[in-house]
């Protein structure tokens, strides 16, 4: 897999972006809980992994003063964490360490590249509905931000799916990966989205199509925010 950098300006910042509450928010549970939800989160891809828990992000400058909602959830289910983070008022944008103190580090860092999810939106945890997600960097070495991001769904049985990526009538549909190993009760397909022709300040519309049994589903629509200043 080839994976391009973006670099963004300015460098990568820490202590910019703090939890709203004093602990962490997750569980280990004994039992999935299925959400329904057909993606589940997007996480830009490193050619590097960190043997720590790390996770960055590239925000832009207008989500400074503003909450963002971050969700984790494990392919099996037994994992998950929602929480809700303050970005500080005087963010100017850029890459930034978020704050992650797991007291399950060993279990996430077990876990394979495909078999967690990460959802990032604005707003609080306990008002946000959907919206656009931002994909973050999970466990990654490096400052910069790659351009291929890996889209999290739920198949919902279907035999394939695939994407369209941005608004392009005449691009050509990215094949999503129905993952059949281990344990996937929340989601098992991952689509690889290439972006680095995309301009980082605009929001990018993916276009997800599931076809079962030589039928195709109705067209299901995500927005992506890529983190450059508006």
């Amino acid at each position: 897999m080839v994976i391009s950098l973006l670099a963004f300006s300015p460098a990568c910042k820490a202590q910019q972006v703090a939890l709203a509450e004093n602990a962490l928010n997750e569980e280990v549970k004994s039992a999935a809980t299925i959400s329904g939800l057909l993606v589940l989160g997007a996480i830009r891809q490193s050619g590097a992994f960190s043997d720590h828990v790390v996770m960055t992000a590239a925000l832009p400058k207008d989500w400074g003063g503003n909450e963002i909602c971050i969700s984790m959830i494990s392919a099996d289910g037994l994992y998950e964490a929602r929480n809700t983070y303050q970005v500080d008022k005087n963010w100017n944008g850029g890459v930034v360490e978020i704050p992650y103190p797991t007291v399950y580090a060993e279990r996430l860092l077990d876990l394979k590249p495909n078999e967690l999810a990460i959802s990032t939106t604005v707003g609080d945890c306990d008002v946000v509905e959907g919206g656009s997600i931002m994909p973050v960097a999970w466990r990654s070495k490096e400052a910069a931000v790659s351009s291929t991001v890996s889209l999290y769904a739920n198949g919902f049985g279907a035999d394939e799916v695939f994407v369209y990526v941005g608004d392009d009538p005449n691009s050509d549909p990215v094949d999503c990966s129905i993952v059949g190993n281990g344990v996937r009760t929340v989601f098992d397909t991952i689509c690889e989205i290439d972006l680095s022709g995309f301009d980082p300040s605009q929001a990018i519309e993916i276009e997800m199509v599931r076809v079962s049994e030589g039928r195709m589903s109705p067209s299901e629509f995500i927005e992506l925010e890529l983190g450059g200043s508006h």
